[in-house]
């Protein structure tokens, strides 16, 4: 049987290079994919779980000072240093929450409509630019501020 012209073109550069695999070895690859042993994969996931722990730490540290800070002088007002270690803790876990849950809000997607209203308020600058220069205004502090200052002429 004659072969004919498209039976020999090679149709493969137009296809993709990815293959789906049976998914038999995928906790293989997952493994070998993974570096350091992480069990999150996907990267935004990661970069969001950093950045709240990220958080928690400053928090932490920022919550660490001022504990340290009201508990030297109340350990000293009261003669007692054992609420020194208690205000650092307590100052540093609860700040270190608070920050962490801040950072999860920095972690989400932006949605349509608050892309279309920061569209919205570029627009809305650019058309408050006025086409022409304000007028100066006649108002002069220092010499008006001088002529308050000036003992009043004698009559």
């Amino acid at each position: 049987m004659p072969s004919t012209k498209y039976e020999n073109i090679d149709f493969s550069k137009y296809g993709s290079n990815v293959h789906e695999s049976d998914g038999l070895q995928d906790a293989h690859y997952a493994r070998r994919s993974s570096s350091q042993g992480q069990w999150i994969q996907n990267p935004r996931v990661l970069q969001c779980v950093n950045n709240i722990q990220l958080g928690a730490k400053m928090g932490a540290t920022v919550g660490g000072c001022f504990g340290l800070l009201t508990g030297a002088w109340v350990a000293v007002t009261q003669r007692n240093l054992l609420v020194l270690p208690v205000s650092v803790v307590g100052g540093a876990i609860s700040f270190g929450f608070f920050l962490g849950c801040g950072m999860i809000i920095r972690c989400e997607e932006k949605s349509d409509r608050a892309s279309s209203l920061e569209l919205d308020t570029k627009l809305d600058a650019k058309a408050a630019v006025p086409s022409q220069p304000r007028p100066q205004l006649s108002f002069r502090p220092n010499a008006q501020i001088a002529r308050l200052l000036q003992p009043p002429e004698a009559e």
